[in-house]
């Protein structure tokens, strides 16, 4: 069984979307320190008149202090946030079709950042048809240990023979942790065909909901199928 963990991201880009598709068992990590500075916890790009435009959610001024799942929304933001989508997408073929659905997801009402992105994250996937069972790793009760060690804990606590990690965390991970523990470990690579956007320059680095307006049921073959 493989198994991943990523942190609770808002609108997550396509890469986030197949690294769930890939495994059998998807964890949020979510007790983990919220992190210092710019972070894809409360923000995103989407793409406005053919321009990347960031999109953040307004969080207390001290959340770098706080866990994950304990930062909450500072003040309303969704409004603008639909706003700006609805400007930069209503042109995209597939605009009308998933405008309800998505605009449901915007807009869901919700104070605690983890719970609201991991919401958005859940019913992005459920448009995408992906079926990975998902559980967050404050579940676990294995929050007092460290970096590698949890990872092969959370490894253990969910059954898994394989944990599939990103390309950014072969920095830190200690690979011998899994090999001792029997656990296969593998790095998940990002590789993308580009696609037709409402802009002049592509970019790779925006939020799913510009593949799932511009492509939409065709979403997957870009993502994991078979171009």
């Amino acid at each position: 069984m493989k198994l991943a963990t990523v942190q609770p991201c808002y609108l997550p880009w396509k890469g986030y979307f197949h690294l769930i598709q890939n495994v059998d068992h998807f964890v949020f990590f979510d007790d983990v320190q919220y992190p210092r500075g710019r972070t894809w916890r409360n923000r995103n790009q989407i793409l406005v008149n053919g321009v990347p435009k960031w999109i953040n959610v307004p969080v207390d001024r001290s959340a770098w202090r706080l866990n994950i799942n304990e930062v909450t929304v500072r003040e309303a933001y969704a409004e603008e946030h639909w706003r700006l989508i609805v400007e930069g997408y209503r042109k995209a073929p597939h605009f009308t079709q998933y405008e309800s659905a998505v605009e449901d997801i915007v807009r869901y009402n919700e104070k605690m950042l983890c719970r609201l992105t991991v919401h958005q994250t859940r019913e992005l996937c459920r448009l995408l048809g992906i079926e990975t069972p998902t559980s967050l790793s404050s579940e676990l009760g294995i929050a007092g240990l460290h970096k590698t060690d949890r990872l092969v804990e959370m490894c253990r606590r969910l059954g898994a023979t394989e944990y599939v990690s990103g390309p950014s965390a072969s920095d830190y991970i200690e690979a011998d942790k899994f090999a001792a523990a029997g656990i296969k470990l593998s790095y998940f690579e990002y590789q993308y065909p580009a696609y037709r956007q409402l802009s002049n320059e592509f970019t790779h680095f925006v939020s799913i909901i510009d593949m799932i307006f511009n492509l939409g049921p065709e979403t997957p073959n870009y993502i994991w199928g078979n171009l």
